[in-house]
């Protein structure tokens, strides 16, 4: 989904800066979305299967490191995405692609 939001940008050249912000934000997205999922996955699980052992598994402090560790796990994901070259990375927009050489 994030992926395709980014296709639908406007049909315009921007700055070079601008297409590194994109592809940070989509890796971004894509690697936070999951990791955000499993940690209410584990959490779910925790409260159905120990409900009386709960609050000494997960609390505050530990909610909020787990938090913080998947936010710079995506954070760090993204950069690394970016910075490791491969063909074909970004939008069309921003490789230079047009339409007519892709139909």
């Amino acid at each position: 989904m994030p992926y395709y939001v980014a296709e639908l940008a406007p049909k315009w050249s921007p700055l070079p800066g601008l297409c590194v912000l994109q592809d940070l934000t989509v890796h971004w997205a894509a690697s936070i979305i999951p990791l955000s999922v499993l940690l209410i996955a584990i959490d779910q699980y925790l409260a159905v299967t120990d409900p009386l052992h709960y609050h000494f598994y997960i609390n505050r402090t530990k909610s909020a490191i787990l938090i913080v560790a998947a936010w710079l796990v995506s954070v760090l994901a993204a950069v690394g995405s970016i910075l490791v070259p491969r063909p074909g990375r970004g939008s069309k927009l921003c490789r230079g692609d047009d339409e007519k050489g892709m139909e």
